[in-house]
């Protein structure tokens, strides 16, 4: 098996033991960033003292993460195959 993307075989192991599938290890991988950046929002928003729901940038950052985490469960759905006897 060849990996990409600079992913090891220690994390593609730990993946499979996830249940993770290869197809969607840069999906996963982008979900991690842009749940950094959500992360850091919060912090920011917070230190403002303003209430998550009415910051702006973070509303938009956390519509990114649900999209993203909303097609890795689309992919990760199992899809029964039609048996022809």
């Amino acid at each position: 098996m060849i990996y990409t993307n600079d992913i090891s075989l220690k994390d593609s192991i730990i993946w499979k033991i996830r249940g993770v599938s290869m197809k969607n290890i840069p999906l996963n991988e982008k979900l991690e960033k842009e749940k950094e950046k959500l992360n850091e929002l919060a912090n920011e928003a917070w230190r403002k003292g303003i209430p998550l729901t009415q910051d702006e940038k973070f509303m938009t950052q956390n519509q990114k993460v649900d999209v993203l985490v909303a097609e890795i469960q689309r992919r990760n759905t199992y899809k029964p195959t039609k048996v022809v006897p």
